[in-house]
């Protein structure tokens, strides 16, 4: 993910007039799925804690990045792209129930395990829309190479979490989902590597489109 994120970060700074609007989406947009790692493993940090903590300065440090980078995406979308309004509406929707779980303090416990499938798995199939743009250009409409991840993600993520009762009890839908994720991104992994050698050209241009 971090190998990911600086190089898309890096292509976006070199190759984007930094002055539109493309450059502006890809900026939030890959800000916003990779920020999901961090509120992934803080999640966890705290459930795997000794000590019964709620939420400390750092988590309501990361609640406002959060809010912050979806209204950053929503400033995007508002000026055109249904995959960015998508994309903010998800967005929104973490908000909602981050504002939800920073008043139950964190409790029960389990929240935080939720927390930590919600935004790890939130982060896995934001990496597979960016494997999307890139390499299924020839394959897929725009709108679609951007949005089939989150179309599954938030259908997988949904049953994960709210199905799973603790780590010691994860129950069918947790390995379900995770099977699932496992099979999505090692066979979009696979495509990718036969049409690399069968001389795909690829285009990093697909990314501004």
């Amino acid at each position: 993910m971090i190998f990911l994120y600086c190089t898309g970060t890096f292509l976006t700074l070199t190759r984007h007039d930094w002055l539109t609007w493309g450059f502006a989406r890809n900026v939030t947009f890959n800000f916003f799925g990779f920020s999901m790692v961090v509120y992934g493993y803080r999640a966890v940090r705290l459930y795997r804690s000794a000590t019964e903590l709620g939420p400390t300065r750092l988590d309501y440090a990361l609640s406002a990045l959060l809010f912050v980078s979806m209204l950053a995406l929503s400033a995007v979308a508002l000026w055109k792209d249904t995959p960015m309004r998508v994309f903010a509406a998800m967005g929104l929707l973490l908000c909602v129930l981050e504002v939800r779980e920073l008043r139950w303090g964190f409790k029960p416990r389990e929240v935080l395990l939720r927390r930590h499938i919600r935004y790890m798995l939130a982060s896995y199939f934001y990496m597979l829309t960016v494997v999307s743009i890139v390499h299924l250009g020839d394959e897929l409409p725009g709108r679609m190479r951007w949005l089939w991840p989150t179309i599954l993600g938030a259908f997988i993520i949904y049953f994960a979490g709210a199905k799973t009762p603790s780590v010691s009890a994860p129950g069918p839908f947790l390995r379900w989902a995770v099977g699932a994720t496992l099979v999505i991104g090692l066979s979009l992994g696979a495509y990718v590597m036969f049409d690399l050698w069968s001389g795909a050209n690829l285009s990093m241009q697909t990314f501004s489109r």
